[in-house]
Order: structure tokens, then C-alpha cells, then sequence
């Protein structure tokens, strides 16, 4: 489904093709997002610092993560646009207040389809932070570290859960 979402200032217009992410292109671009999402702030590593993007392109390639993927390029796409038409640049050139304030702008889209795709790029970002670093994300579990968590030195395999 395809619309334009019209405020004041801004028409949104719904992207509506099902392409997936390109995983290496896209993470990159998604750090530039996440660390937005998870500043770093007061000692705490950005999501960027912690290699979200390592996550999200790990899991880009998984045949399971094609629904999540296209959602998530839709709203990295989207965030392009917003760039562009509030500020006039794209995401690698943006500056991180104009990536807050399209966040803000994103956030506020009051459309379910649009604001779900905000959401997974905050859950995205936060699993990408705090997942067991075999998954990609949490390097060096930094993530774990920052909030004085023990790291668990045992060796994971995908697919086991600890209790």
C-alpha cells in the first residue's frame, strides 16, 4: 500500500516495493541511524561504537530476516527522504542534529505502517547493542559492560539460550 502523509511542512510519501536490503551498503547507513537512536552518552558507547551495523549486516543475509529487511530498507529509505527534503543532504553527509530531527520528524508520522518501521529501527538498534557478540552486534560485549554486566566467556552456539 502506497499514501502521502502531509504536515505542515513535510509530504511522506509510503514506500511500497518489497526489495530487501543489500546488507553491506546497508549497514553503514544504519549505524548512522542507530547511533542516533543510542548516543553515546555519559560513558556509554553509540550503538555505532558497539557495531550494530555488524549486526544488522549478518543478519540481512538470513533468509528469515527478507520480512524484517525490507521494512527496515523502507525506513532507511525514508530517512533519506526526510534528509533531503528538511535539510537538503543524504544520510552519510547529514549532521547527527539533523538525523535527530528527522527522527523526531519519523517518529511523528502518525500513519501504523510508518510508525512501525520507526519502531524496528529501535529495536533493531537495541538488539544489534545488546546481542551476544557472536550475533555481529555488541562488540567485544561493550554493550554489556557499559551497564556492568558480567560477560559470560562460554562458548555460544546459534541457536542455544542460557537461562
Amino acid at each position: 500500500m502506497s499514501g502521502t502523509v502531509t504536515s505542515a511542512r513535510h509530504d511522506v510519501t509510503e514506500p511500497d516495493d518489497r526489495k530487501v536490503l543489500e546488507p553491506e551498503l546497508s549497514a553503514r547507513r544504519f549505524e548512522l541511524v542507530a547511533e542516533r537512536v543510542l548516543p553515546s552518552v555519559d560513558g556509554f558507547p553509540s550503538a555505532s561504537e558497539i557495531g550494530v551495523g555488524s549486526y544488522l549486516e549478518r543478519f540481512a543475509k538470513e533468509p528469515s530476516f527478507d520480512a524484517i529487511s525490507v521494512d527496515l530498507r523502507q525506513a532507511l529509505e525514508l530517512v533519506e527522504d526526510l534528509l533531503s527534503e528538511m535539510f537538503g543532504v543524504g544520510l552519510s553527509a547529514s549532521s547527527p542534529e539533523q538525523r535527530d530531527a528527522v527522527l523526531q520528524r519519523f517518529a511523528d508520522i502518525p500513519i501504523p505502517s510508518i510508525r512501525r518501521r520507526f519502531q524496528l529501527l529501535v529495536q533493531v538498534s537495541i538488539a544489534g547493542y545488546f546481542c551476544h557478540p557472536i550475533h555481529g552486534g555488541n562488540r567485544n560485549g561493550d554493550g554489556w559492560k557499559a551497564f556492568g554486566i558480567r560477560i559470560d566467556r562460554r562458548p555460544v552456539s546459534k541457536g542455544s539460550h542460557h537461562g
